[in-house]
């Protein structure tokens, strides 16, 4: 019986700190609701009113959105925060699982 009852609380702790970690990242209307380095993405979210989440700017080699006005009414962007200072969002061809794919992603 004690082994169960542990076997309770384990199961229990860790489904406590899997939904901690979804709200590790700030939840936003718009871009003023993030710190001033930061920027709303649009993405689901699980609590009324909030459609996107803060995130910081793209960084190097990391996919992009080749479109800095492909915003949300709300002013979300759509895909990722613009790149970091210094560099751009650039077309790149890639190949994943035998395929070629046509990706975007930051580079100097």
């Amino acid at each position: 019986m004690k082994y169960v009852i542990v076997v309770c609380l384990l199961i229990l702790a860790i489904d406590q700190s899997w939904g901690a970690k979804q709200y590790a990242q700030k939840l936003c209307r718009t871009e003023d609701d993030c710190d001033w380095d930061q920027c709303c993405i649009e993405t689901e979210t699980r609590l009324p009113g909030f459609s996107g989440i803060c995130s910081n700017p793209t960084q190097r080699g990391e996919i992009c959105n080749p479109d800095p006005r492909d915003k949300t009414v709300d002013g979300r962007y759509r895909r990722a925060c613009p790149c970091d200072e210094g560099l751009s969002c650039q077309f790149k061809e890639e190949e994943f699982r035998g395929k070629i794919r046509n990706i975007y992603v930051c580079q100097a």
